[in-house]
């Protein structure tokens, strides 16, 4: 189906984003195209509504058909937006785990790829953890506190490690922080 406004009641419905009823597919301008199929299965209605992420990314279609012309009635409407939610919300979770989990598989491959020590900062429990390059002793990848951290790093740069890691903090803009 061609996702675009007045193609048909399931492009409609993606493209705009809004569920789209036809209570009458004989005399649906959006069904003109395709009255001869409906016909041939006795559709004679057809409730469209997109199931659309939280990011606003449309990820699919709930559709049903009934074989009388028909309008949903409010408990309908209800129960089919519930059931929409419900889908968009697993199909969001699924897709949000699979970004999280090839993220840390990223992370992994980048500490076992490089002679630096990655640092990474929890700034919700404000705790820190290090993972060490593959050929290095790994001391302890245990959460610690800041000034377990800081005794870790060498003297001579805490003074501008913490100070480079502050300004990033506090740049809003700023997704990525290295100091050497």
């Amino acid at each position: 189906l061609e996702m675009a406004n007045g193609k048909s009641s399931l492009g409609a419905a993606a493209f705009l984003r809004t569920p789209i009823i036809v209570e009458d597919i004989a005399t649906d301008q959006r069904w003109t195209d395709d009255h001869a199929l409906a016909g041939r299965y006795g559709l004679r209605a057809c409730w469209v509504f997109p199931i659309i992420a939280d990011d606003g990314q449309v990820f699919g279609i709930l559709t049903h058909y009934y074989l009388t012309p028909k309008a949903p009635s409010y408990t309908e409407g209800l129960v089919t937006e519930r059931v929409r939610l419900h889908i968009a919300l697993l199909l969001s979770m699924r897709r949000n785990a699979e970004a999280l989990r090839l993220a840390n598989e990223r992370y992994a491959l980048a500490a076992r790829a490089t002679n630096d020590t990655l640092w990474d900062r929890d700034l919700v429990l404000g705790t820190l953890r290090w993972g060490m390059a593959s050929g290095k002793r790994n001391l302890d990848k245990a959460a610690m506190d800041e000034r377990t951290w800081k005794r870790r790093v060498h003297p001579d740069d805490i003074g501008h490690v913490v100070r480079s890691m502050e300004q990033a903090l506090h740049e809003r803009n700023t997704a990525l922080w290295e100091c050497e």
